[in-house]
């Protein structure tokens, strides 16, 4: 196992010696975050000369530090990250993280798989929109980050649906399938 990989674990212990989360090693280049909770999903980290890659389901992005990639990877294992896609006739259209704030859901780190330039939006021409979201930590300090975020009794956004949604356009607005709607 590399250096940075050994570094990157012992960076992830605290979280390991909770049985909430397990670490695999594809290679000596990899490692393979795995929550042991329902409703979760799996984390790649892998390094190369250009750094830390961390790729969860679709999405995937570049840093250059143990610290921001490991400060990373707790916050996707928290209900404040989530992952987005978006498609047309099943095709990707792009993938985004989504931070929850005060001001609600935020996105950032957009990876498209068309051309940017011929959209206005990661949503624009989607028929559908697929979250996934997992609680398998939570951070005690959030409310002290956004003291105006709206949670749950839980702890998490208010409206969080754990594991993956997906949502299509009804009547011009976007609604979970399988999830029943308050009348």
């Amino acid at each position: 196992m590399i250096p940075e990989i050994v570094a990157l674990t012992e960076k992830l212990k605290s979280r390991v010696e909770t049985g909430r989360i397990s670490l695999e090693y594809p290679s000596a280049f990899e490692l393979r975050v795995v929550p042991s909770a329902q409703y979760t999903f799996p984390i790649l980290v892998s390094f190369d000369d250009d750094g830390f890659r961390i790729q969860a389901a679709d999405w995937r992005a570049t840093f250059e530090t143990v610290d921001a990639v490991s400060s990373v990877i707790c916050w996707l294992l928290t209900p404040y990250y989530r992952i987005v896609r978006s498609s047309v006739q099943g095709s990707n259209i792009a993938t985004w993280v989504e931070i929850y704030t005060d001001q609600g859901w935020e996105g950032t780190e957009y990876v498209y798989f068309v051309d940017q330039d011929e959209l206005s939006s990661p949503i624009d021409g989607a028929d559908q929109i697929f979250i996934l979201q997992q609680a398998v930590f939570l951070d005690s300090k959030f409310p002290e980050y956004y003291p105006a975020a709206h949670l749950d009794q839980a702890g998490y956004p208010v409206g969080t649906i754990l594991g993956e949604t997906t949502f299509e356009i009804q009547n011009g607005e976007w609604h979970p399938i399988g999830v029943p709607l308050a009348e």
